[in-house]
Protein backbone atom coordinates (compact mmCIF):
# COMPACT_ATOMS: atom_id res chain seq x y z
CA UNK A 1 0.00 0.00 0.00
CA UNK A 2 2.97 2.32 1.12
CA UNK A 3 4.38 1.45 -2.53
CA UNK A 4 1.32 2.32 -4.28
CA UNK A 5 0.75 5.72 -2.36
CA UNK A 6 4.23 7.22 -1.98
CA UNK A 7 6.01 5.51 -4.31
CA UNK A 8 7.81 7.22 -7.75
CA UNK A 9 8.21 5.83 -10.88
CA UNK A 10 11.62 5.86 -12.01
CA UNK A 11 10.24 6.77 -15.58
CA UNK A 12 8.52 9.82 -14.21
CA UNK A 13 12.10 10.82 -12.19
CA UNK A 14 13.87 10.49 -15.49
CA UNK A 15 11.27 13.23 -16.95
CA UNK A 16 11.52 15.50 -13.66
CA UNK A 17 15.66 15.32 -14.38
CA UNK A 18 15.37 16.90 -17.83
CA UNK A 19 12.40 19.37 -17.06
CA UNK A 20 15.14 20.59 -14.32
CA UNK A 21 17.59 20.61 -15.87
CA UNK A 22 15.48 22.23 -18.45
CA UNK A 23 14.40 25.28 -15.79
CA UNK A 24 18.16 25.97 -14.83
CA UNK A 25 19.14 26.47 -18.67
CA UNK A 26 16.18 28.32 -19.37
CA UNK A 27 16.65 30.66 -15.92
CA UNK A 28 20.18 31.04 -16.92
CA UNK A 29 19.40 32.03 -20.07
CA UNK A 30 17.33 34.95 -18.59
CA UNK A 31 19.84 35.80 -15.95
CA UNK A 32 22.58 35.88 -18.62
CA UNK A 33 20.57 38.93 -20.81
CA UNK A 34 20.92 40.88 -17.32
CA UNK A 35 23.89 39.76 -16.18
CA UNK A 36 25.73 43.32 -15.25
CA UNK A 37 22.90 45.17 -14.43
CA UNK A 38 22.04 42.13 -11.80
CA UNK A 39 24.93 40.21 -10.82
CA UNK A 40 27.99 42.62 -11.24
CA UNK A 41 29.20 45.32 -8.63
CA UNK A 42 28.49 47.66 -11.91
CA UNK A 43 24.52 46.91 -11.08
CA UNK A 44 21.78 48.25 -8.79
CA UNK A 45 22.73 45.75 -5.69
CA UNK A 46 26.44 45.40 -4.99
CA UNK A 47 28.27 43.41 -3.37
CA UNK A 48 28.99 45.43 -0.27
CA UNK A 49 25.54 46.18 0.29
CA UNK A 50 24.49 42.16 0.01
CA UNK A 51 27.51 41.45 2.76
CA UNK A 52 25.33 42.32 5.81
CA UNK A 53 22.71 39.82 5.53
CA UNK A 54 22.92 35.98 6.53
CA UNK A 55 23.16 34.20 3.17
CA UNK A 56 23.60 29.96 2.89
CA UNK A 57 27.87 29.53 3.74
CA UNK A 58 28.12 28.74 -0.03
CA UNK A 59 28.04 32.25 -1.60
CA UNK A 60 30.25 31.96 -4.62
CA UNK A 61 28.48 34.60 -6.61
CA UNK A 62 29.86 37.11 -4.01
CA UNK A 63 33.61 36.20 -4.53
CA UNK A 64 33.84 38.53 -7.27
CA UNK A 65 31.98 41.45 -8.44
CA UNK A 66 33.56 41.37 -12.27
CA UNK A 67 31.55 40.15 -14.84
CA UNK A 68 34.01 37.95 -15.94
CA UNK A 69 33.48 35.94 -13.21
CA UNK A 70 29.80 35.87 -13.00
CA UNK A 71 29.93 35.13 -16.79
CA UNK A 72 32.15 31.99 -15.39
CA UNK A 73 29.85 31.25 -12.76
CA UNK A 74 27.07 30.62 -15.48
CA UNK A 75 29.08 28.72 -17.72
CA UNK A 76 29.54 25.92 -14.68
CA UNK A 77 26.52 26.13 -13.53
CA UNK A 78 24.94 25.59 -17.24
CA UNK A 79 27.65 23.14 -17.80
CA UNK A 80 26.42 21.00 -14.37
CA UNK A 81 22.66 21.42 -15.94
CA UNK A 82 23.14 19.43 -19.31
CA UNK A 83 24.97 17.08 -17.09
CA UNK A 84 22.07 16.84 -15.31
CA UNK A 85 19.99 16.66 -18.32
CA UNK A 86 22.13 13.89 -19.92
CA UNK A 87 21.98 12.09 -16.54
CA UNK A 88 26.33 11.84 -16.32
CA UNK A 89 27.15 11.79 -12.66
CA UNK A 90 23.83 12.81 -11.73
CA UNK A 91 23.80 12.99 -7.76
CA UNK A 92 26.71 15.62 -7.98
CA UNK A 93 25.34 17.04 -10.94
CA UNK A 94 22.48 17.88 -9.10
CA UNK A 95 23.98 18.70 -6.05
CA UNK A 96 26.44 21.38 -8.27
CA UNK A 97 22.98 22.74 -9.71
CA UNK A 98 21.67 23.09 -5.94
CA UNK A 99 24.88 25.12 -4.80
CA UNK A 100 24.99 27.40 -7.98
CA UNK A 101 21.34 28.05 -8.10
CA UNK A 102 21.10 29.32 -4.30
CA UNK A 103 24.30 31.16 -4.90
CA UNK A 104 23.07 32.92 -7.99
CA UNK A 105 19.76 33.49 -6.10
CA UNK A 106 21.27 34.56 -2.92
CA UNK A 107 23.66 36.88 -4.96
CA UNK A 108 20.65 39.85 -5.37
CA UNK A 109 17.10 38.45 -4.60
CA UNK A 110 15.71 41.75 -5.93
CA UNK A 111 15.38 39.83 -9.15
CA UNK A 112 13.35 36.80 -7.19
CA UNK A 113 9.87 35.37 -7.16
CA UNK A 114 8.03 32.59 -6.15
CA UNK A 115 8.95 29.80 -8.82
CA UNK A 116 12.24 30.58 -8.19
CA UNK A 117 11.95 29.29 -4.44
CA UNK A 118 10.34 26.61 -5.65
CA UNK A 119 12.67 25.78 -8.21
CA UNK A 120 15.49 25.40 -5.04
CA UNK A 121 13.27 23.43 -3.23
CA UNK A 122 12.16 20.73 -5.50
CA UNK A 123 15.97 20.74 -6.86
CA UNK A 124 16.99 20.40 -2.70
CA UNK A 125 14.77 16.78 -2.82
CA UNK A 126 16.22 16.05 -6.21
CA UNK A 127 19.30 15.42 -4.57
CA UNK A 128 18.05 12.13 -2.79
CA UNK A 129 16.66 10.50 -5.53
CA UNK A 130 17.50 8.38 -7.79
CA UNK A 131 17.13 10.83 -10.88
CA UNK A 132 19.59 9.10 -13.02
CA UNK A 133 18.04 5.31 -12.80
CA UNK A 134 16.40 5.60 -15.99
CA UNK A 135 16.78 7.14 -19.65
CA UNK A 136 20.05 8.57 -18.11
CA UNK A 137 24.43 8.07 -19.23
CA UNK A 138 24.78 6.77 -15.59
CA UNK A 139 22.20 4.22 -16.46
CA UNK A 140 23.61 2.72 -19.69
CA UNK A 141 27.31 3.22 -17.46
CA UNK A 142 25.87 0.82 -14.75
CA UNK A 143 24.22 -1.44 -17.81
CA UNK A 144 21.13 -1.62 -15.15
CA UNK A 145 18.69 -4.37 -16.59
CA UNK A 146 15.53 -2.87 -16.72
CA UNK A 147 13.03 -4.69 -14.57
CA UNK A 148 8.96 -5.26 -15.23
CA UNK A 149 6.58 -2.78 -14.47
CA UNK A 150 6.02 -3.45 -11.26
CA UNK A 151 9.27 -3.38 -10.19
CA UNK A 152 9.42 -0.01 -11.51
CA UNK A 153 8.85 2.51 -8.22
CA UNK A 154 11.04 3.72 -6.00
CA UNK A 155 10.03 4.12 -2.12
CA UNK A 156 12.24 6.25 0.26
CA UNK A 157 12.09 9.16 2.93
CA UNK A 158 12.57 11.23 -0.62
CA UNK A 159 9.57 9.75 -2.45
CA UNK A 160 6.93 10.00 0.57
CA UNK A 161 8.34 14.08 0.73
CA UNK A 162 7.89 14.78 -3.06
CA UNK A 163 5.19 12.46 -3.98
CA UNK A 164 1.63 13.80 -5.20
CA UNK A 165 -0.06 12.42 -2.39
CA UNK A 166 1.49 13.71 0.14
CA UNK A 167 1.73 17.20 -1.70
CA UNK A 168 -2.02 17.51 -2.32
CA UNK A 169 -2.19 16.70 1.46
CA UNK A 170 -0.42 19.22 2.58
CA UNK A 171 -1.86 22.21 0.15
CA UNK A 172 -4.73 20.64 1.54
CA UNK A 173 -3.93 21.56 4.72
CA UNK A 174 -2.71 25.08 4.07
Amino acid sequence: MLRSMFGLDLRSLALMRVALAALILWDLALATEHLRAFYTDEGVVPRSLVFGYHYPPFRLHLLSGAASFEGLLFAVEAACAVALLLGWRTRIATVLCFVLLVSRQTRNELVLFGPDLVLRIILFWAVFLPLGERWSLDAVRKRLPLPALADDRYLGWPACAISPSSVSSMSSTV
